[in-house]
């Protein structure tokens, strides 16, 4: 009986652990997944206000500056750069309060009409709320639900002027999970506060938009009520009897929730406990089988008396010694098949029992595996394959557990990288049951959902989680030595040409290639600095303890050369190159968003000065910034207040000096500022893509200018490298013609070499269309550029335009002389015709006419005029009379 009740306790105990380890275990894996939920949503969260803070210096949505801020070409590339980095996000755009949706990371609409979500309603009538939360907002193919983020855009005044909206795709975490699931009898879910079924793994037919039933700790109301719990339930999607762990996430109305079910719980436990049932009662049976013994042995000596008897009692007493250690085999064998090492111990701390998973486990010598060995000995060699810290820990509870009868449970590590759970419960007649669990797999699959939550899934790279925790503890410790002014600084870097690659050669390669930048970057930093990756080409350094300036800019200009080194990815050379802004830590005002925020300031400055080079940030950029954002608002309506204006200036033939055509130019007339220099805001209209608008508008006014001027007169137009980006310019320019009757032979248009830098055969594609219309094209600032030659072979340019540079520099003697006569000479050979423009001098125009220079520009023959002006330049120098408009001839 007491070996029965003795098997029954050790089972019992053994299921109760088994449940308690898969509640630990469940409960473990649901706050892990909830936090990397939480904060794998959150990074959306963060590119839509970055996104808010840059469109909020818009004063409403019908201005200008909102529409051209918000649909522009830059923010699309923003957009669609930033959401490639985050696979859980579908997609994220800017809507305005009319509910049209003005820009997208998926594609850039033109103020496409759609119906008003209703949420918008409720987000724009409360001036204190700022975001709604939509979760479970079915998809139009019905393939599931998504989670839906709104943000409301305010300006200073607190008004709104737009929305941001973000799409989470909740099957991008049920396909997460499909990868990770500890085991195939596991649930794990997204429910809505509401009860709603979002997203499930394994997903049965019919499971998404279901109600389920509360747990227990749902139905507490008040202030008490908790935000987790686990409990066993009979769940009602595939009726199965589980051990269910839910957790409220922090930053959204979901209760992430795992499952397991009891038949796949209790399958260790019934490993277990299937041969010790029979060891048990094999063993029941032996003792009343040894009972049986002792009888027959009594009734055998009363039979001493004669040789006969005396034989047969020890033939009897072999027989029996022989069934009893086929007993213990048998009880052996059941033992030494359980998962689990198992370790039995009576009150004095000595085995009892040690099964082969436990030789297995710690490599236990046949000496120690005998009854009786102590526990201190046994010990020694459990704890030779761990550190000596995990070894004292795991003596220290034993020791307890032993002394105590108290039951105990820890996870060790091993030093061969193994993890091995532990569990111990008390003997009723004395002595402790210790079982060890090898759960290596089990931690690691639960390590690499961690190790997502805060990691970049192409590069491995610390994402904008660790980022942010990595500045928060560079401001920390400054605040920590107040007297010596702190160190360290973040550096942020965009990659230069990046996109092109992209474009060029596809995304695969352009992956290979961030993940080639992040293996040279990782070369260059050591702890306990960190290098993350922020999204699309984006990447930022958080430099520590280091109170030199010098020494962030140190390091920014290494990054800066060794990015500027070719990379070759699967045999294809590619060279790209990265600004850096460099914020200092104690510039910042003690928050991890002001320090990224001067560094994006410094980075901005960095890209405007010409890429390829760092800036360090300085207090008075803000100021700067500040300004550059009011000059960027006033562009956005300049174009529809009428404040642009263009200006012509003369090009003449260098034989006959008479006028022959003129460049358009544009001039931004502002009503406070004056005449802006186009070097100020040109940048800027590239960079938001308002120049798409603007240039469109200059083409048609020069075609239509250029229709009142005489016959033969041409007219020049530049082109921005932006343009070609739009797939309309072939049309803009064909309708610019077809509006004003101009002749295509009479416009030219200038493009610069950063043309064919960008797509180059896309470009080509649209420079052979324009120059089929019969439109000429030319080659503008001719020679200085790397490839200027290479680009004159694949493309037949009408006219080359000699930069200024060359022309100042014949004054410098022979060299610049020499360098000249082969630009001429090259663009004779190859039957173009060669202007030189930025002729100021009469010297410099009796040289270059000397030397066959078909046409020239420059002051000395004009400065650049308005319309009317031009006009009567025209009349003035052209050799055949008047202006007559030829659409009234």
């Amino acid at each position: 009986m007491v070996l029965t009740g003795a098997g029954i306790l050790v089972a019992q105990k053994l299921y109760d652990l088994e449940i308690r380890s898969t509640e630990r275990s469940l409960v473990s894996l649901t706050t892990l997944l909830s936090e990397q939920a939480d904060r794998s949503m959150q990074a959306m969260e963060v590119i839509q206000l970055d996104v808010a803070r840059e469109l909020a210096s818009a004063r409403s949505s019908a201005d200008r500056s909102f529409a051209s801020l918000g649909s522009s070409t830059a923010m699309h590339d923003k957009l669609r750069a930033s959401v490639s980095a985050l696979p859980q996000v579908k997609e994220i755009s800017i809507i305005d309060l009319q509910g049209r949706t003005i820009n997208s990371s998926i594609d850039r609409p033109a103020d496409k009409e759609s119906s008003r979500p209703s949420f918008l309603e409720d987000l724009g009538r409360d001036p204190s709320e700022r975001k709604i939360i939509v979760a479970g907002t079915a998809r139009p193919d019905g393939s599931g639900l998504d989670l839906i983020v709104a943000h409301r855009i305010a300006d200073i005044d607190g008004r709104s002027v737009g929305y941001m909206i973000g799409a989470v795709d909740l099957r991008y975490f049920e396909r997460l999970y499909a990868r990770v699931s500890p085991d195939e009898a596991d649930v794990i879910s997204f429910v809505h506060t509401d009860l709603t079924m979002l997203a499930r793994h394994p997903r049965p037919p019919g499971a998404i938009g279901r109600k389920v039933p509360p747990l227990k700790w749902m139905r507490v109301q008040g202030a008490e009520r908790p935000t987790s719990g686990v409990e066993r339930m009979t769940t009602p999607i595939d009726g199965q009897d589980r051990i269910v762990a839910a957790q409220l996430m922090e930053h959204y109305p979901i209760i992430m929730g795992t499952s397991r079910t009891i038949s796949a719980t209790l399958t260790p436990w019934r490993a277990q406990t299937l041969p010790l049932t029979a060891t048990v009662a094999l063993l029941v049976g032996g003792v009343f089988f040894i009972v049986r013994i002792a009888k027959a042995q009594l009734r055998a000596q009363e039979r001493l008396a004669s040789s006969s008897a005396a034989q047969a009692a020890a033939e009897e007493r072999a027989s029996a010694d022989r069934r009893l250690r086929d007993e213990y085999a048998r009880f052996g064998t059941a033992l030494d098949s359980m998962s689990q090492g198992v370790l039995l111990l009576d009150h004095e701390s000595r085995l009892v029992v040690l099964n082969a998973r436990m030789t297995e486990l710690f490599d236990i010598p046949p000496l120690l595996r005998e009854a009786g060995s102590p526990l201190d000995v046994l010990l020694r060699q459990i704890i030779a394959s761990m550190s000596k810290a995990e070894g004292d820990r795991l003596s220290d509870i034993l020791a307890a557990s032993v002394r105590e009868s108290r039951p105990a449970a820890l996870v060790c590590d091993l030093t061969d990288g193994r993890i091995v759970g532990v569990t111990t419960a008390a003997v009723p007649s004395g002595g402790i049951v210790c079982t060890f669990e090898d759960i290596t797999e089990r931690h690691r699959a639960q390590a690499m959902i961690a190790h997502m939550a805060h990691h970049d899934a192409l590069t491995g790279l610390p994402n904008r989680v660790l980022l942010q925790e990595a500045t928060g503890r560079l401001l920390a410790e400054r605040g920590r030595t107040p007297m010596d002014g702190g160190g360290g600084a973040l550096l942020l870097l965009d990659l230069d040409g990046f996109k092109q690659v992209n474009d060029v050669h596809g995304h695969p390669l352009g992956d290979a290639l961030l993940r080639a930048v992040a293996a040279r970057l990782s070369a260059l930093i050591a702890a306990p600095d960190v290098l993350a990756r922020l999204g699309g080409d984006e990447f930022a350094v958080v430099r520590f303890g280091q109170d030199e300036e010098a020494d962030a800019v140190r390091l920014a200009e290494r990054i800066v050369s060794a990015l500027g080194t070719p990379f070759v990815i699967e045999g294809v050379h590619l060279s790209i190159g990265t600004s850096i802004g460099v914020a200092r830590a104690d510039v910042a005002d003690g928050s991890p968003e002001t320090l990224l925020r001067n560094a994006d300031i410094a980075l901005y400055r960095a890209k405007a000065s010409g890429r390829r080079t760092w800036c360090l940030y300085q207090p008075q950029m803000e100021c700067e910034n500040r300004e550059r954002r009011r000059l960027e608002e006033d562009l956005g309506c300049a174009l529809e207040k009428g404040q642009f204006e263009l200006h012509y200036q003369p090009i003449v033939g260098a034989a006959s000096r008479a006028v022959t055509g003129y460049e358009a130019l544009l001039r931004w007339r502002h009503p406070t500022r004056g005449l802006v220099p186009p070097a100020e805001f040109i940048p800027i209209c590239e960079e938001t893509g308002l120049i798409r608008e603007i240039g469109s508008w200059v083409l048609q006014r020069a075609c239509e200018d250029a229709a009142g001027w005489l016959p033969g007169l041409r007219v020049a137009v530049n082109l921005s490298a932006v343009q070609f980006r739009e797939k309309e310019l072939v049309a803009v320019v064909e309708r610019a013609l077809a509006r004003s009757d101009l002749p295509a032979k009479l416009l030219e248009l200038e493009i610069t070499e950063s043309v064919l830098l960008r797509d180059d055969l896309t470009n080509l594609e649209i420079l052979k269309a324009l120059h089929r219309m019969g439109v000429s094209i030319i080659m503008d600032d001719f020679g200085t550029g790397y490839s200027s030659l290479n680009y004159m072979r694949c493309f037949p340019f009408d006219k080359i335009k000699i930069d200024q540079t060359f022309v100042r520099n014949l004054s410098n003697g022979s060299q610049g002389v020499a360098v000249m006569r082969a630009a001429i000479a090259l663009g004779h050979a190859l039957g173009i015709t060669v202007l030189a423009e930025g002729v100021e001098t009469v010297e410099e125009r009796d040289f270059l006419v000397a030397e066959g220079c078909d046409e020239l520009q420059g002051y000395l023959f004009g400065r650049p005029e308005r319309i009317m002006d031009a006009r009567r330049r025209s009349v003035d120098r052209h050799p055949h009379g008047s202006f007559r408009n030829r659409r009234s001839a």
